[in-house]
């Protein structure tokens, strides 16, 4: 149950640094997808050349061509060619049950292709649409989305062992599946192509996790630390797991964007006092995300106001893509960048 005295980013922060997580399926991961548009009508259609298999309760369907699900009082609502069914949920896969390549929609919103398996289903008047995907393409996908433009390819490497051992290391993070497309968890977007350095960076970390204490770490990344990365104490998060000891990052320090920031606010004092992930991003969600973008920053009192000074952005905990980036330049490889921001862990299979 969603704790509604803490911010939902923040939330996601205690969740990912806990290592109570149910069995892990092997080979493949459960998303949730499209739920920030709250979704009452899908168009499902299969990717050019393909035919799935729409099963609803007893009765299944091959299909070539479009076809949409609807949200209703009693149950889900399926269009297909004219025809309307019922059902309590629907599940979409290729001729053999397995994963296939199809496109979900949410009319004039969104539009993403898939491989894997669709399972759509209704909960509070709202659609629920998860996708089961093969863990390395999930893995791929989230690099693809989360790293920044023209990183080496060892950079890449750290970041998909860290999309992995996040995966691992965090299971059930939410109640209808295991991890949404947002940045409550990781950001997923279409699968990437097999020559798309994203694709490549997770087949030869394949299996690749971080270790603590006989522990994966649902392993955390930053844009820029600003010049050194964060404790979980420093951010106010008590764990007993492993605790992202402090790196500096000599790189970051010189390059880090600056800015300032002058507020008035009671969450601004509040967040001067405790210097808090939780109180920075109660912060956010009254001025904005951009405001006080990230963790390294010293606060002052001037008169009425808090000015707020600071270089880099993001939470400042585990990896830091934009030092990372520079390691890789300089010829480190990918256990050395993740030996760096993740002391006193071991990278093994």
């Amino acid at each position: 149950m969603e704790n509604k005295l803490l911010p939902r980013l923040f939330i996601s922060l205690l969740c990912a640094l806990s290592y109570c997580s149910a069995q892990v399926t092997p080979g493949t991961l459960d998303f949730g997808v499209f739920s920030l548009f709250k979704p009452k009508h899908l168009l499902i259609r299969p990717a050019k050349n393909q035919t799935v298999l729409l099963t609803m309760s007893e009765t299944s369907v091959a299909l070539d061509s479009e076809f949409e699900v609807v949200s209703s009082r009693e149950a889900v609502r399926i269009i297909v060619n004219g025809h309307s069914y019922r059902a309590e949920s629907l599940l979409v896969t290729s001729r053999d049950g397995g994963a296939t390549e199809f496109v979900l929609a949410v009319a004039g919103k969104i539009e993403r292709k898939f491989r894997g398996t669709l399972r759509v289903t209704q909960k509070n008047r709202l659609l629920v649409p998860a996708v089961t995907i093969d863990r390395e393409l999930a893995v791929a996908s989230a690099v693809k989305a989360e790293a920044p433009p023209g990183a080496p390819v060892e950079a890449l490497k750290a970041q998909a062992v860290v999309a992995r051992s996040f995966y691992l290391g965090s299971r059930n993070r939410h109640q209808d599946f295991d991890f949404c497309d947002t940045t409550h968890c990781q950001l997923l977007r279409e699968p990437p192509a097999p020559s798309d350095p994203a694709s490549i960076a997770a087949q030869q970390t394949r299996g690749i996790t971080l270790h603590y204490r006989g522990h994966i770490v649902p392993a955390m990344f930053s844009a820029s630390c600003g010049g050194r990365t964060r404790t979980l104490a420093e951010v106010g998060i008590v764990s007993a797991d492993y605790p992202y000891y402090s790196a500096e990052d000599a790189y970051c320090d010189r390059t880090a964007k600056r800015w300032t920031a002058r507020l008035a606010t009671p969450e601004a004092r509040a967040l001067a006092q405790s210097h808090s992930e939780h109180d920075r991003l109660a912060l956010g969600r009254k001025v904005g995300w951009n405001v006080v973008p990230g963790n390294n920053y010293v606060a002052r009192n001037e008169r009425d106001s808090v000015i707020f000074e600071g270089k880099g952005s993001g939470h400042g905990l585990g990896l830091c893509q934009q030092g990372a980036s520079a390691m890789a330049r300089d010829g480190a490889t990918f256990r050395e960048i993740l030996a760096h921001y993740f002391p006193n862990t071991t990278v093994s299979e």
